[in-house]
């Protein structure tokens, strides 16, 4: 009776623990909203979010074949902006048919972003030295499945490892 017990009480704290430590993982977590191709010299906006208590994003925006004045963040070609509620829009303009590398820091100065925008023809020197287009492709944002995947199957043996043995309690 106490085993049949115990093992209910297992089973209960588990599915009940595991969202909680889910949850509880106040990680830093960044996005960003950048468009994988722009039109030439048509102003854009770029998004990065991140916690609330980030106080500032930094933006670059380089090119190896065209001048940085070609490149405008509300005016200059690198950019911090102070944060609202962890969120900072930069407003973008390209001048220049190229592909840009786009970098976004947070206020500690680690690298929270890095993607590829286009303008004009993605067949143009860039693409052509073997740099790809960034229009087809998802950003890189660092997170992986494993975790889950691997989480996910220790609750499942866990679970039929109770089962098993509440079922061999029964019997005897």
């Amino acid at each position: 009776m106490y085993r049949r017990a115990l093992s209910t009480t297992a089973a209960t704290a588990a599915i009940l623990l595991a969202p909680t430590a889910a949850l509880a993982y106040t990680g830093d977590d960044y996005d960003a909203d950048v468009p994988g191709s722009v039109a030439q010299g048509v102003p854009f906006d770029l998004t990065l979010e991140g916690p609330n208590d980030n106080a500032l994003f930094g933006l670059t925006i380089a090119s190896a074949n065209v001048p940085d004045s070609a490149i405008e963040i509300a005016g200059s070609q690198s950019l911090q902006k102070a944060t609202v509620n962890g969120v900072s829009v930069f407003e973008v303009t390209l001048h220049e048919e190229a592909v840009y590398e786009v970098t976004g820091v947070n206020a500690a100065g680690d690298v929270v972003l890095e993607s590829e925008v286009v303008v004009g023809d993605p067949t143009d020197d860039d693409a052509a030295a073997g740099d790809e287009p960034a229009g087809g492709t998802l950003p890189d944002t660092g997170s992986s499945s494993t975790p889950l995947v691997i989480g996910s199957a220790i609750l499942l043996a866990a679970g039929a490892g109770v089962l098993a043995f509440a079922r061999r309690q029964v019997r005897a």
